[in-house]
């Protein structure tokens, strides 16, 4: 809570007599790494490599290991997989928030969303893609950066 409450102080300090807008807090606020990892699935769901790549670039000026980040990209890929499935079998977002144990269903909502954008194979061979490079990036510790790099380019084009 002490970092929200930083937060909102920093973006409304900026913004003066104003009201804020989501540029403000873009220009003042700093992104969770979840967050972060959040929007660059998000790129990759729409095929979209360019603003998954800055993500992942933002990501890694902020010193974040490789390895982490591909636990919480395969986790987002495993969601959008889960999610694919629920969209399938006509569960709602509230369902599969419930599901996830997610407190609320905003981030299920934000996955079917997504998940609608490519098939749950797609979304499958992605997790398989996630974890062949997680164990990569553990049994050869050879660059990790680069096999995360490329696992983000591979991600934004597959198709199963």
């Amino acid at each position: 809570m002490t970092n929200l409450r930083s937060e909102i102080e920093k973006i409304a300090s900026c913004a003066a007599d104003k009201i804020i807008s989501k540029k403000d807090i873009d220009t003042v606020a700093t992104p969770t790494t979840e967050a972060v990892v959040f929007d660059l699935t998000d790129a990759l769901a729409r095929g979209d490599t360019d603003n998954a790549a800055q993500a992942l670039t933002d990501l890694l000026a902020l010193r974040e290991e490789p390895v982490k980040l591909n636990s919480l990209i395969c986790s987002q890929m495993r969601g959008l997989y889960l999610a694919s499935l629920a969209a399938q079998s006509g569960k709602t977002p509230a369902m599969l928030a419930e599901m996830m144990n997610y407190k609320s269903e905003y981030p299920a909502r934000r996955l079917m969303e997504s998940a609608k954008l490519r098939d749950a194979n797609d979304w499958l061979e992605a997790v398989k893609l996630s974890a062949e490079a997680d164990i990569e990036m553990k049994r050869t510790g050879v660059n990790r950066q680069a096999i995360l790099t490329a696992l983000v380019m591979r991600l934004g084009t597959v198709r199963a």
